[in-house]
């Protein structure tokens, strides 16, 4: 039968045999080094006549061919970035800088921080990570942002403050403990009654700005990132994106004026155009891309049907200044 065929094949391939004639092949010690330029001659007469003509290095006591390398315009460069496949938002590009800093083990470390806590074991399939959060609200900042660019050119916005957006999107969760929320509503209020824990403003906001900050020091990002642009981020912008994630409801007045006075922070790095703070975290009214992202990788995650369609809130979105 056919697998009684299959076996005598698959046996006649392993098993040891006798050379026929016109086998040409060398014996070879099973604990010799095999020289590879000298089996390719004898078994390949292309490779043979493809490695010819390559300069030799030497191994150890061994010479051995140099492959071909790549031409330098197959050569993928270090300052392309990234593309992201996202089950909710598509492809995208991540750009080199928000690479660098996803490459990050404190970045990594958010793959294994579920987005709904103990959800899952209600919802078997919410087994999504504040990883994938964070990417989609990297993507929705950089296109909410860049939409105001493009469509708005009287603002004035320039490729950093977009870069500096999107960035804010992106690191805007790193500060998160094991189960996300549950951390904070459970775990956290315990620690306090048992005198674990000191200060009763740990927000993961505050944590996400310290944990932002440590990551770029920690992993020498000032010499990875693209500096050599003028669109580049510095290290004095890491002060810019922690304001972008950390702006607090509180730190407005009822009429949707800020003045700082919670966070204690009267000045702003991009003061001048406060519509940006509302893009990631928006302590006016809450509609950000934050809660975008989640409502629609949740919904999904859980089954359940949200009935808005964020692009075309965002495309039809406009900055306007008004009165108070």
């Amino acid at each position: 039968g056919l697998i009684t065929h299959l076996g005598m094949a698959s046996r006649s391939l392993f098993e040891p045999h006798d050379a026929e004639e016109g086998d040409e092949l060398e014996e070879v010690d099973d604990m010799a080094e095999i020289n590879f330029s000298q089996l390719a001659n004898q078994r390949s007469d292309v490779f043979a006549a493809h490695t010819r003509d390559r300069p030799m290095i030497s191994i150890g006591t061994e010479e051995t061919a140099v492959l071909p390398s790549l031409p330098e315009a197959l050569t993928p460069s270090p300052r392309h970035g990234k593309l992201v496949s996202d089950a909710v938002h598509g492809l995208f590009r991540l750009d080199p800088d928000a690479l660098a800093i996803c490459d990050t083990p404190e970045f990594q470390r958010l793959r294994e921080l579920k987005q709904l806590g103990l959800s899952h074991y209600v919802y078997p399939c919410a087994s999504h990570s504040r990883f994938e959060h964070s990417l989609g609200t990297y993507v929705l900042a950089d296109r909410w942002v860049t939409h105001f660019q493009v469509c708005q050119p009287s603002l004035g916005i320039s490729r950093k403050e977009c870069k500096l957006v999107a960035i804010a999107g992106l690191c805007h969760d790193l500060g998160h403990g094991p189960f996300s929320h549950l951390w904070d509503n459970e775990v956290l209020p315990r620690l306090r009654e048992v005198g674990r824990l000191d200060s009763r403003e740990w927000t993961h906001e505050k944590m996400s700005c310290q944990m932002l900050e440590h990551l770029w020091e920690e992993n020498g990002l000032e010499e990875k990132t693209d500096t050599d642009s003028r669109d580049g981020i510095v290290g004095t912008d890491i002060t810019a994106i922690q304001e972008l994630i950390s702006i607090d409801k509180k730190d407005y007045d009822d009429a949707g004026r800020y003045h700082g006075l919670h966070s204690k922070r009267p000045q702003l790095k991009l003061g001048g155009k406060m519509f940006l703070y509302e893009i990631v975290a928006n302590g006016r009214n809450s509609v950000d891309i934050d809660k975008i992202d989640y409502l629609m990788r949740d919904g999904r995650a859980c089954d359940v049907q949200h009935n808005f369609d964020p692009s075309r809130l965002l495309q039809l979105s406009k900055v306007t200044t008004h009165k108070h």
